[in-house]
């Protein structure tokens, strides 16, 4: 049931991750905004494949979406996810260094 469970956050996050081109970015701001939380948390999964997930959904919303990745309510929690996420397996921390690149520009 874990391993159900985990692959169905790996594939809602990387929907999330991979739709974001699509629509209106002002209709997207919200859906967005809504999800950051839930996405900073799940950085902190018991699993590599949702933690690499996550954290390459996160870079794709900085990337197309900066302003809604970037605000304020999010940003102490992000970073410290993005610190602890460089010290992760290699894939996870490949994310997280080009989250964290994302982040800084």
């Amino acid at each position: 049931m874990k391993n159900i469970f985990c692959l169905l956050l790996t594939s809602c996050s990387f929907c999330v991750g991979s739709i974001l081109e699509g629509p209106d970015p002002d209709k997207m701001k919200p859906v967005v905004a809504e999800a950051m939380p839930s996405l900073i948390t799940l950085l902190k999964d018991q699993s590599p494949a949702v933690r690499d997930t996550v954290a390459w959904t996160i870079g794709r919303v900085c990337e197309l979406l900066p302003e809604a990745a970037i605000n304020p309510a999010f940003l102490v929690p992000l970073v410290e996810g993005l610190v602890v996420g460089l010290d992760d397996v290699p894939r996870v921390a490949a994310n997280v260094a080009w989250v964290s690149m994302c982040v800084a520009a």
